[in-house]
């Protein structure tokens, strides 16, 4: 018997309370002799992974690259986005003013394809989300979640205002009826800095 230790918390009845929900279980009982074993544990945390494919809306993109990210982009977002390499991190440290944000100026941006869904980068945008919470659940719990307090990015593009970071904030200002919402709004020089 391997020496992993004893699994107290199984249930052999169902799943264990760490095996997430649906999810493929193979119950302790099944593993014969290794039952109540840390190596039964392991066997059945390797069988518990959620199984996605592809065609799932909620099936995350695979790592990319910052510099890839424009190569992987529809046309439509490189010409409504700023695709260059900026980093969140340098713009989440930026100290701009913050003033109110009209949501009706901000709406067609619900269409763009800016989130990530099916396995691919750029496939599904908040205006779907909006109509089919249930099948982007993924996106619609980090939407709900989206603090609102917290000011959006917006910047000048391409004779337009767009917003380099708060689409969740965004759309749950128009789940919840909001008209305006903070907002910090980078200049051309800001958004070089944060390109670098």
């Amino acid at each position: 018997m391997p020496p992993f230790g004893t699994l107290t918390d199984i249930d052999v009845g169902g799943a264990p309370k760490w095996c997430p929900p649906n999810a493929i279980h193979i119950p302790a009982s099944v593993l014969g002799e290794y039952t109540g074993t840390g190596w039964a544990r392991l066997v059945e945390f390797t069988v518990s992974l959620r199984v996605m494919d592809e065609s799932s809306p909620d099936t995350p993109a695979p790592p990319l690259p910052l510099e890839q990210i424009g190569s992987v982009a529809p046309e439509v977002l490189h010409e409504a986005l700023p695709l260059g390499r900026w980093r969140r991190e340098l713009l989440w440290r930026l100290d701009l003013p913050v003033r109110r944000a009209a949501i009706d100026d901000l709406s067609w941006l619900l269409d763009l394809p800016v989130w990530q869904g099916f396995g691919r980068h750029f496939a599904v945008s908040p205006s779907e989300v909006l109509a089919a919470p249930h099948r982007f659940a993924r996106q619609h719990a980090r939407t709900l979640a989206a603090d609102l307090d917290y000011p959006i990015h917006l910047c000048p593009w391409r004779g337009r205002t767009v917003i380099l970071d708060g689409f969740h904030r965004l759309l749950k200002a128009v789940l919840i009826g909001r008209d305006a919402l903070p907002a910090m709004t980078l200049s051309a020089e800001d958004l070089d800095e944060i390109s670098r």
